[in-house]
Protein backbone atom coordinates (compact mmCIF):
# COMPACT_ATOMS: atom_id res chain seq x y z
CA UNK A 1 0.00 0.00 0.00
CA UNK A 2 2.86 2.28 1.26
CA UNK A 3 4.26 1.61 -2.64
CA UNK A 4 1.24 2.68 -4.53
CA UNK A 5 0.97 5.54 -2.61
CA UNK A 6 4.72 6.90 -2.90
CA UNK A 7 4.13 6.02 -6.70
CA UNK A 8 0.85 7.99 -7.02
CA UNK A 9 2.75 11.21 -5.68
CA UNK A 10 5.51 10.71 -8.54
CA UNK A 11 8.54 8.57 -6.78
CA UNK A 12 10.27 6.66 -8.82
CA UNK A 13 10.41 2.61 -8.09
CA UNK A 14 14.34 3.31 -7.01
CA UNK A 15 13.53 6.18 -4.67
CA UNK A 16 10.52 4.31 -3.49
CA UNK A 17 12.90 1.35 -2.41
CA UNK A 18 15.67 3.42 -0.96
CA UNK A 19 13.62 4.93 0.88
CA UNK A 20 11.36 1.69 2.11
CA UNK A 21 14.53 0.45 3.51
CA UNK A 22 15.82 3.90 5.69
CA UNK A 23 15.43 2.66 9.64
CA UNK A 24 12.77 5.15 10.37
CA UNK A 25 10.32 4.15 8.29
CA UNK A 26 11.23 0.33 8.52
CA UNK A 27 10.00 0.97 12.17
CA UNK A 28 6.83 2.69 11.17
CA UNK A 29 3.45 1.35 11.22
CA UNK A 30 1.88 1.11 7.31
CA UNK A 31 -0.84 3.82 8.23
CA UNK A 32 1.34 5.83 9.77
CA UNK A 33 3.14 5.60 6.64
CA UNK A 34 0.61 6.70 4.91
CA UNK A 35 -1.06 9.56 6.98
CA UNK A 36 2.33 11.64 7.06
CA UNK A 37 3.05 10.99 3.12
CA UNK A 38 -0.60 12.50 2.19
CA UNK A 39 -0.13 15.18 5.83
CA UNK A 40 3.20 15.95 4.19
CA UNK A 41 1.87 16.79 0.42
CA UNK A 42 -0.89 18.82 1.60
CA UNK A 43 1.77 20.67 3.73
CA UNK A 44 3.98 21.15 0.54
CA UNK A 45 1.29 22.46 -1.53
CA UNK A 46 0.17 24.69 1.17
CA UNK A 47 3.38 26.61 1.05
CA UNK A 48 3.73 26.67 -2.82
CA UNK A 49 6.13 23.91 -3.02
CA UNK A 50 5.39 21.90 -6.82
CA UNK A 51 5.13 18.08 -6.79
CA UNK A 52 7.85 17.85 -7.99
CA UNK A 53 9.60 19.72 -5.00
CA UNK A 54 7.29 17.74 -2.87
CA UNK A 55 9.24 14.16 -4.23
CA UNK A 56 12.62 16.36 -3.16
CA UNK A 57 12.00 17.11 0.00
CA UNK A 58 11.11 13.49 0.53
CA UNK A 59 13.95 11.86 -1.30
CA UNK A 60 16.78 12.33 1.10
CA UNK A 61 17.55 10.36 4.21
CA UNK A 62 15.76 12.22 6.74
CA UNK A 63 12.38 12.43 4.71
CA UNK A 64 9.26 15.04 5.81
CA UNK A 65 6.89 12.08 6.62
CA UNK A 66 9.43 10.51 8.72
CA UNK A 67 7.65 12.79 11.75
CA UNK A 68 4.03 14.05 12.31
CA UNK A 69 2.38 17.11 10.30
CA UNK A 70 2.52 18.97 13.66
CA UNK A 71 6.07 18.38 13.70
CA UNK A 72 6.82 19.87 10.63
CA UNK A 73 4.54 22.98 11.06
CA UNK A 74 5.90 23.49 14.00
CA UNK A 75 9.68 23.62 12.70
CA UNK A 76 8.26 25.64 9.59
CA UNK A 77 7.11 28.34 12.70
CA UNK A 78 9.68 28.29 14.70
CA UNK A 79 12.49 28.62 11.12
CA UNK A 80 9.53 31.49 10.44
CA UNK A 81 10.43 33.43 13.45
CA UNK A 82 13.84 33.63 13.33
CA UNK A 83 13.12 36.30 11.05
CA UNK A 84 12.36 35.05 7.29
CA UNK A 85 9.38 35.64 5.41
CA UNK A 86 7.10 32.80 4.51
CA UNK A 87 8.31 32.63 1.02
CA UNK A 88 11.94 32.48 2.04
CA UNK A 89 10.83 30.09 4.61
CA UNK A 90 8.91 27.75 1.44
CA UNK A 91 12.38 28.42 -0.87
CA UNK A 92 14.66 27.24 1.99
CA UNK A 93 12.51 24.08 2.65
CA UNK A 94 12.34 23.28 -0.98
CA UNK A 95 16.34 23.87 -1.38
CA UNK A 96 17.40 22.26 1.35
CA UNK A 97 14.91 20.09 2.68
CA UNK A 98 17.47 18.22 5.31
CA UNK A 99 17.03 21.83 7.27
CA UNK A 100 13.56 20.47 8.43
CA UNK A 101 15.75 17.41 10.49
CA UNK A 102 17.73 20.07 11.95
CA UNK A 103 17.20 21.33 15.58
CA UNK A 104 15.93 24.77 15.71
CA UNK A 105 18.74 25.44 18.05
CA UNK A 106 21.41 24.14 15.66
CA UNK A 107 19.91 26.17 12.93
CA UNK A 108 20.37 29.17 15.54
CA UNK A 109 24.11 28.11 16.09
CA UNK A 110 24.58 28.09 11.97
CA UNK A 111 23.39 31.94 11.59
CA UNK A 112 25.42 32.46 14.91
CA UNK A 113 28.47 31.34 13.60
CA UNK A 114 28.24 32.96 10.20
CA UNK A 115 27.69 36.17 12.45
CA UNK A 116 31.04 35.49 14.16
CA UNK A 117 32.94 35.39 10.84
CA UNK A 118 31.93 39.01 10.74
CA UNK A 119 28.23 39.29 9.05
CA UNK A 120 25.66 41.07 10.58
CA UNK A 121 22.65 39.01 11.50
CA UNK A 122 20.55 41.02 8.50
CA UNK A 123 23.11 39.74 6.00
CA UNK A 124 23.39 35.83 7.30
CA UNK A 125 19.48 35.72 6.46
CA UNK A 126 19.64 37.11 2.89
CA UNK A 127 22.58 34.47 2.44
CA UNK A 128 20.75 31.76 3.56
CA UNK A 129 17.91 32.77 1.64
CA UNK A 130 19.92 32.98 -1.68
CA UNK A 131 21.48 29.50 -0.96
CA UNK A 132 20.18 27.60 1.78
CA UNK A 133 22.30 24.86 1.53
CA UNK A 134 24.77 27.01 3.70
CA UNK A 135 23.03 26.21 6.64
CA UNK A 136 24.18 22.44 6.22
CA UNK A 137 28.02 23.30 6.15
CA UNK A 138 29.58 23.97 9.24
CA UNK A 139 32.20 25.98 10.91
CA UNK A 140 35.28 24.32 10.23
CA UNK A 141 34.24 24.00 6.40
CA UNK A 142 33.60 27.97 5.95
CA UNK A 143 36.48 28.65 7.71
CA UNK A 144 38.79 26.24 5.83
CA UNK A 145 37.32 27.98 2.82
CA UNK A 146 37.83 31.14 3.80
CA UNK A 147 41.39 30.84 4.67
CA UNK A 148 42.07 29.19 1.53
CA UNK A 149 40.53 32.17 -0.41
CA UNK A 150 42.84 34.36 1.53
CA UNK A 151 45.95 32.32 0.54
CA UNK A 152 44.88 33.47 -2.70
CA UNK A 153 45.45 36.98 -2.17
CA UNK A 154 42.29 38.00 -1.08
CA UNK A 155 41.57 39.93 1.90
CA UNK A 156 38.71 39.15 4.86
CA UNK A 157 36.59 41.70 3.67
CA UNK A 158 36.84 40.61 -0.26
CA UNK A 159 36.19 37.25 1.01
CA UNK A 160 32.98 38.67 3.04
CA UNK A 161 31.62 40.63 0.26
CA UNK A 162 32.09 37.92 -2.39
CA UNK A 163 29.71 35.58 -0.16
CA UNK A 164 27.62 38.26 0.44
CA UNK A 165 27.10 38.72 -3.46
CA UNK A 166 27.55 34.31 -4.22
CA UNK A 167 27.68 32.68 -1.46
CA UNK A 168 27.12 29.53 -3.70
CA UNK A 169 30.80 29.78 -4.06
CA UNK A 170 31.30 28.36 -1.04
CA UNK A 171 29.85 24.90 -2.65
CA UNK A 172 32.66 25.07 -5.30
CA UNK A 173 35.19 23.00 -4.90
CA UNK A 174 38.50 24.96 -4.74
CA UNK A 175 40.69 23.04 -7.99
CA UNK A 176 37.56 24.49 -9.86
CA UNK A 177 38.11 27.96 -8.38
CA UNK A 178 41.68 28.15 -8.83
CA UNK A 179 41.33 26.59 -12.50
CA UNK A 180 38.75 29.30 -13.56
CA UNK A 181 41.13 32.02 -11.95
CA UNK A 182 44.07 30.32 -13.74
CA UNK A 183 42.36 30.57 -16.92
CA UNK A 184 41.71 34.53 -16.57
CA UNK A 185 45.40 34.77 -15.83
CA UNK A 186 46.01 33.12 -18.68
CA UNK A 187 44.34 35.73 -21.08
CA UNK A 188 47.40 38.05 -19.78
CA UNK A 189 45.96 39.51 -16.89
CA UNK A 190 48.41 39.82 -13.61
CA UNK A 191 47.16 38.22 -10.19
CA UNK A 192 45.48 41.69 -8.98
CA UNK A 193 43.84 42.59 -12.13
CA UNK A 194 42.02 39.01 -11.69
CA UNK A 195 41.53 39.52 -7.88
CA UNK A 196 39.78 42.78 -8.86
CA UNK A 197 37.73 41.59 -11.48
CA UNK A 198 36.62 38.28 -9.55
CA UNK A 199 35.77 39.50 -5.83
CA UNK A 200 33.16 42.26 -7.62
CA UNK A 201 31.99 39.59 -10.29
CA UNK A 202 32.53 36.34 -7.63
CA UNK A 203 30.20 34.94 -10.14
CA UNK A 204 33.18 34.70 -12.72
CA UNK A 205 33.39 31.05 -10.50
CA UNK A 206 29.73 29.56 -11.10
CA UNK A 207 30.23 29.96 -15.15
CA UNK A 208 32.34 27.79 -17.26
CA UNK A 209 36.32 29.12 -18.46
CA UNK A 210 35.66 28.90 -22.33
CA UNK A 211 31.91 30.80 -21.57
CA UNK A 212 34.14 33.48 -19.64
CA UNK A 213 36.75 33.87 -22.24
CA UNK A 214 34.55 34.40 -24.63
CA UNK A 215 32.98 37.29 -22.81
CA UNK A 216 36.46 38.57 -22.43
CA UNK A 217 37.49 38.11 -25.55
CA UNK A 218 34.40 39.92 -27.40
CA UNK A 219 34.94 43.16 -25.24
CA UNK A 220 38.77 43.02 -26.09
CA UNK A 221 37.76 42.62 -29.48
CA UNK A 222 35.98 45.77 -30.17
CA UNK A 223 37.97 47.86 -27.95
CA UNK A 224 35.92 47.45 -24.80
CA UNK A 225 38.35 45.92 -22.33
CA UNK A 226 37.86 48.95 -20.15
CA UNK A 227 34.68 48.47 -19.26
CA UNK A 228 35.49 45.15 -17.01
CA UNK A 229 37.56 47.29 -15.00
CA UNK A 230 35.08 49.51 -14.90
CA UNK A 231 32.23 47.38 -13.76
CA UNK A 232 33.65 43.77 -13.78
CA UNK A 233 29.82 42.94 -13.16
CA UNK A 234 29.65 43.76 -17.31
CA UNK A 235 30.47 40.46 -17.46
CA UNK A 236 27.59 38.79 -16.54
CA UNK A 237 26.08 39.31 -19.52
CA UNK A 238 26.02 36.85 -22.61
CA UNK A 239 28.50 37.09 -25.26
CA UNK A 240 25.92 37.13 -27.83
CA UNK A 241 23.93 40.25 -26.68
CA UNK A 242 27.15 42.33 -26.08
CA UNK A 243 27.73 40.97 -29.55
CA UNK A 244 24.72 42.44 -31.03
CA UNK A 245 24.40 45.58 -29.12
CA UNK A 246 27.96 46.38 -30.34
CA UNK A 247 27.01 45.55 -33.95
CA UNK A 248 23.73 47.52 -33.64
CA UNK A 249 25.22 50.49 -32.07
CA UNK A 250 28.19 50.27 -35.24
CA UNK A 251 25.55 49.72 -38.05
CA UNK A 252 23.37 52.26 -36.53
CA UNK A 253 26.24 55.00 -36.28
CA UNK A 254 25.66 55.26 -32.80
CA UNK A 255 29.15 55.71 -31.18
CA UNK A 256 30.16 54.11 -27.78
CA UNK A 257 32.78 55.33 -26.05
CA UNK A 258 34.34 55.80 -22.48
CA UNK A 259 31.46 58.40 -21.79
CA UNK A 260 28.47 56.38 -22.32
CA UNK A 261 29.73 52.91 -22.42
CA UNK A 262 26.89 51.83 -19.55
CA UNK A 263 24.64 51.60 -22.95
CA UNK A 264 26.18 48.19 -23.96
CA UNK A 265 25.19 46.65 -20.08
CA UNK A 266 21.78 48.43 -19.62
CA UNK A 267 18.42 46.29 -18.87
CA UNK A 268 16.10 44.84 -21.93
CA UNK A 269 13.76 46.78 -21.26
CA UNK A 270 15.69 50.62 -20.92
CA UNK A 271 17.58 49.40 -24.37
CA UNK A 272 14.07 48.56 -26.14
CA UNK A 273 12.28 51.82 -24.76
CA UNK A 274 15.31 54.10 -26.17
CA UNK A 275 16.38 51.34 -29.69
CA UNK A 276 13.35 50.04 -29.99
CA UNK A 277 14.95 45.96 -29.30
CA UNK A 278 14.30 44.20 -26.38
CA UNK A 279 17.29 41.66 -25.40
CA UNK A 280 15.36 38.37 -27.53
CA UNK A 281 14.65 40.68 -30.27
CA UNK A 282 17.56 42.31 -30.86
CA UNK A 283 19.65 38.78 -30.67
CA UNK A 284 17.46 37.78 -33.57
CA UNK A 285 18.88 40.22 -35.24
CA UNK A 286 22.29 39.43 -35.12
CA UNK A 287 22.29 35.59 -34.47
CA UNK A 288 23.10 34.94 -38.10
CA UNK A 289 25.86 37.22 -37.88
CA UNK A 290 27.30 35.74 -34.64
CA UNK A 291 26.87 32.22 -36.40
CA UNK A 292 29.32 33.24 -39.08
CA UNK A 293 31.74 35.30 -36.69
CA UNK A 294 32.18 31.94 -34.42
CA UNK A 295 32.19 29.81 -38.07
CA UNK A 296 29.41 27.58 -35.65
CA UNK A 297 25.83 26.97 -35.64
CA UNK A 298 24.26 27.94 -32.09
Amino acid sequence: MVIEVLKNYGFSEKKIQYLLNLYPICDMKEETIIRNINDSYQFCKSIGLSDAAFVKANSTSNPMFTRPISSIENKYSDIKKLGFKDETVSKIIKMCPSILGYSIETIKGKINDLISIGFDRDTVLKIIKDFPSLITFNIDTITSKINDFIKMGYSKSDILYMLKMKPQIMSYSMNSIMDKYNATKELGYSDEQVLFISKNYPCMYSVSSNILKEKIEILRMYGFEYTIFNDPSSLMQSALLTFARINFFKDNGITIDESNWIRLFTTSDRFKKYYGFNNEELISLYEEKWELFNGRVI
